[in-house]
Formats: C-alpha cells, structure tokens, sequence
C-alpha cells in the first residue's frame, strides 16, 4: 500500500490511498486507488468494502472495475483514470533515429508462474526461430543474445529500452489490458502488439490509437512480423508510443475532479 497526503486549505489532510488493505494508515479524509483486479479476490472483502465505502472518492483505471466497485455498494464518486507511471526512460529518445538502439525484436515479460503465458511463449519462440526473430524474456532470464548483466536490477528496463516491440500476452484469460507495464513500455518508445481483453473492449478501445491488437496469438504474430519487416510501419509505431505515453500522463482532468469533489 502506498498513500500521499495533501494540504487542503483548512480543510482535514486528504490522502490518496494506492491499493490499500489497512485502515490503521488512513486519515479521516482519503481517496483510494482501486488498483486490483476483480478475480484476484481479496482476503477480507467486508473489511475492503468498508474501505470503499468511506473514501470521499474511489479511482479505477479499468471501465471493468465499476461493476466491482458497485459490487461493493458503491455508485457514486467513482473516476476512471490512466494508470500513471514514472517513464523508465531515462535517455532523450530522438524521434528520428528512435530504432537504432533497439537491437532486439520481440520483447516478452511473463513470470515463470504463468502456464498460460508459458503456452504462449513457446509457440512464439518456435515461430520467431524458423523466421530469424529474436525474442528475449528477463523474467525468465532466457535467451540472453546480447550478454546483458541478468543480476542487474534493472534488467527489465535495459531490455525495453532496447527491444522494438512488446508482444503483451495476459496473466489470466479474464484480466483487463494489462496497462501497468504497457504505459511503461510507452514511456521508452516501444511498440505493443496485443491480444484483446475479454473483460473491458472500453479500456481497449482508449489504446486502439496506439497498440495492436490481436485476435489470437496467430494474427498477434503476423502483425509483429509485418512490423519488423517494414521499418516506417515499426517507426511509426515506436514514436506514436512516445506520444500516448506523453497523452496519458498529462490526463489529469478525472483525477483532479476526484480531488475537488472530495
């Protein structure tokens, strides 16, 4: 749980609460960031839906999550905001010469506690082999091509930085876009190729300017391939990354209105 407070002229300290479990740490007037996903449940449902009940507003990233929240007894004061994050570029990326670092092709993250995602991966590697496309996986500390320090604890954000595309395959069947490591991967001009969720086509429709999305793991990886053999295409991609990373971080409208309203 992670929490900042704010000042509010004489009113009582408001605090934005980031997925919080614990009451003990809140103050008298608190925003909470419901940053969970639905199915992965939580271990004192009365005890969050307390929480919930007694924020002065609730903020949610995925259109999904109102139904949990309603769930919950809540149906007002609720705000859909972009997931923020802190770009994990720490270079100026030069939009003209924005692939010349970007030595690997397929960047995929997927924890080893995944079979879903391990499915996945096999088939993309036995695909990418027979085309000449390499794929890298830190989380798996797995075909490491370009003898990158894997006890590097940045290790995830050095591979990003240098891999052209993101080949985004969710945990579960029924999570919602997986927006938390994608606006990372903006942030460091990386193209994203998709599957589609299942659970929120709003959320899905908010990137569709921006990430490829897939069917299914065939049609994700012939539009991967597509990519990587038309460099404009690529380009224009990488560099249209950059840009809605930008967009979805100065999005503050919804969550300044949680703030006033509170």
């Amino acid at each position: 749980m992670k929490y900042l407070d704010f000042q509010c002229g004489t009113e009582l300290p408001l605090q934005i609460v980031i997925g919080g479990h614990d009451l003990t740490f809140f103050t008298q007037r608190y925003i909470l960031f419901h940053t969970e996903n639905a199915w992965n449940g939580l271990v004192n449902l009365a005890h969050y839906r307390e929480i919930v009940l007694n924020a002065t507003a609730v903020l949610i990233y995925s259109y999904a999550h109102f139904d949990f929240i309603n769930y919950l007894g809540r149906t007002d004061g609720v705000f859909v905001i972009p997931m923020y994050s802190i770009s994990l570029n720490q270079k100026i990326i030069n939009e003209s010469t924005i692939l010349d670092k970007k030595l690997n092709d397929i960047l995929y993250l997927a924890a080893s506690s995944s079979p879903r995602r391990d499915v996945v991966f096999k088939k993309l590697l036995f695909r990418a082999e027979s085309d000449g496309i390499t794929v890298i996986s830190p989380n798996l500390r797995m075909y490491n091509y370009y003898k990158i320090d894997l006890s590097d604890p940045n290790i995830k954000d050095i591979v990003s930085y240098h891999s052209k595309i993101l080949f985004n395959i969710h945990q579960h069947e029924e999570s919602v876009l997986e927006v938390h490591r994608i606006n990372s991967m903006l942030s460091m001009g990386v193209c994203v190729v998709s599957e589609f969720s299942i659970t929120d086509s709003e959320l899905d429709a908010d990137y569709a300017d921006t990430v490829y999305f897939g069917v299914d793991f065939e049609e994700m990886y012939d539009i991967a391939k597509g990519l990587l053999s038309n460099t404009d295409e690529l380009k224009k991609c990488c560099i249209q990354s950059l840009v809605k990373y930008r967009l979805l971080m100065t999005s503050t409208d919804n969550l300044l209105d949680a703030i006033f309203s509170s």
